[in-house]
């Protein structure tokens, strides 16, 4: 996106785009990090259970019974991870203003959209009343 803006946008040279990610919340972070966390401890305890020798024989017996469920909860713990450490947002700012939010608006932009409202904020307001004022 911020490549076909640079290359549309008739005053690119004027605007300076820059992208970045959205931070976390720090529960979810901290959320994400235990599932992760988990999924490996789930992994090594279902493929490297029989070389655990300091657990009690039932453990052991579980972990070759169930090595299948370990397995597939642990993949999906790390698909919970995955999810938690995702925000979906997507923002635009111009001069520390908020023009657009995926957050808010509950999509992402097409290139178009954003740069209409760039165009619209940046050379319609700066030359638009001015013309207008002069006639």
């Amino acid at each position: 996106m911020k490549q076909q803006l640079q290359r549309t946008l008739p005053n690119a040279q004027e605007v300076r785009i820059v992208g970045g990610t959205y931070p976390t919340p720090p529960a979810r972070a901290l959320a994400a990090k235990a599932c992760s966390t988990a999924f490996l401890a789930s992994l090594g305890v279902a493929l490297a259970g029989q070389q655990l020798v300091f657990l009690p024989p039932t453990v052991l017996n579980f972990i070759a019974q169930q090595r299948g469920m370990l397995i597939g909860a642990g993949f999906l713990l790390n698909m919970v991870g995955g999810a938690l450490g995702q925000t979906g947002a997507f923002e635009v700012s111009l001069d520390g203003e908020l023009i657009f939010s995926k957050l808010q608006a509950g999509a992402v932009p097409t290139v178009a959209e954003i740069r209409r409202i760039v165009l619209q904020k940046t050379l319609l307001d700066k030359y638009g009343d001015s013309s207008a004022a002069s006639s």
